[in-house]
Order: structure tokens, then C-alpha cells, then sequence
């Protein structure tokens, strides 16, 4: 999937509306209801979840699907655990 910048002219934006939402692709809601969730934690899982497949980050043409971010934040989140519980200080 290529996301493509500028899929809404800023003049189309309604009054008051941010100008990021201009690069938001078609079907991209500009709200989400946060509440619908218990916590961030979970609301990222849901996307990650969700929209597993999809690009979550892109930063110098290389992209990050949502499946990655997951399991490399996993993976890091599980390092820095056994890092503390194994620390011993001199």
C-alpha cells in the first residue's frame, strides 16, 4: 500500500480543521473514540491487531508494518525486563 501525500486539498479541509488531515489517505477517520478502549496499551494492541499487514511508520523509504512494530516493541519491552531483573549493581 503507498500512501499517498496530499489526498485532500488543504481548501477542502472544513473551517478549523488541522492541516495534517490533508495527508490522511481516503477511509482514515480525523477522530477516534479512545474511550472504546481501557487503556493506550490497548488501543495500540487493537491496531497493531487490526491493522497488522499496513504500513504503521515510514521514515526514509522504509517502512514499518503495524505485525513489526508489535513484535519488535515485544521484543524490546522483554530485553529491558530481563535487563532490570538481572542487574546487579557494582
Amino acid at each position: 500500500m503507498t500512501l499517498q501525500p496530499e489526498t485532500v486539498a488543504l481548501s477542502n479541509l472544513p473551517d478549523g480543521a488541522p492541516p495534517w488531515l490533508a495527508s490522511y489517505p481516503p477511509g482514515v477517520p480525523a477522530r477516534i473514540d479512545a474511550d472504546a478502549y481501557p487503556s493506550l496499551h490497548a488501543m495500540l494492541l487493537d491496531a497493531c491487531r487490526s491493522h497488522a499487514e499496513r504500513p504503521a511508520f515510514e521514515c526514509l523509504h522504509v517502512r514499518m508494518s503495524y505485525a513489526e512494530w508489535e513484535r519488535d516493541s515485544r521484543d524490546f519491552a522483554a530485553f529491558l525486563l530481563d535487563e532490570l531483573l538481572t542487574y546487579r549493581p557494582v
